[in-house]
């Protein structure tokens, strides 16, 4: 199950495989509370990690073709057919669908989901998947790009590091 914390939802969210083969669900939790104005149960149980209540389930009904990726209030997911569909975590709703082929798991940040795809490194907008700019890119990269503090850094498998602005995709460090 891969998971992400939801800080500004409170929440987690997590994708599995059923146990049919192919098939995965995405699952949001929120943590469990006690009503207001009450008084807690003594339980002495041990606490789990993550103490969570299950808040929607959806079947992708889709082979992932690549890892899926979260921002504070999104799931991303590149499926088959050369796909990435977004959800909102808050309620599972989806909310774009747009042909890309990503070649490693995108990365979101600054409002946007990057996105490797063969020779091209795009930016699409989180909020409906239109693409904010493209660069044709055709080194081959060694891990996934990271993105931090308005940077989208990535490592070529040659050693070459590379730091693009997030907002437009000029480079600023070679």
């Amino acid at each position: 199950m891969l998971s992400c914390s939801c800080p500004d939802r409170g929440g987690v969210a997590g994708v599995h495989r059923s146990a049919r083969r192919g098939q995965h669900q995405l699952e949001a939790f929120r943590p469990s509370q006690t009503a207001k104005g009450s008084t807690p149960n003594v339980d002495r149980t041990p606490l789990s990690l993550f103490p969570t209540r299950v808040v929607w389930t959806l079947a992708l009904n889709n082979q992932l073709s690549a890892a899926p990726t979260y921002d504070s209030t999104r799931a991303y997911f590149p499926i088959e057919g050369g796909r990435i569909v977004a959800y909102t975590l808050a309620t599972g709703v989806r909310e774009w669908s747009v042909s890309a082929r990503p070649q490693m798991e995108p990365v979101a940040g600054e409002g946007l989901l990057f996105v490797v795809e063969p020779d091209l490194l795009t930016a699409r907008r989180a909020t409906d998947g239109t693409v904010a700019w493209q660069l044709p890119f055709g080194e081959k990269l060694a891990v996934r790009p990271i993105w931090d503090n308005g940077w989208l850094v990535v490592a070529t498998i040659g050693g070459t590091i590379l730091a693009f602005r997030g907002s437009d995709g000029s480079l600023m460090w070679r």
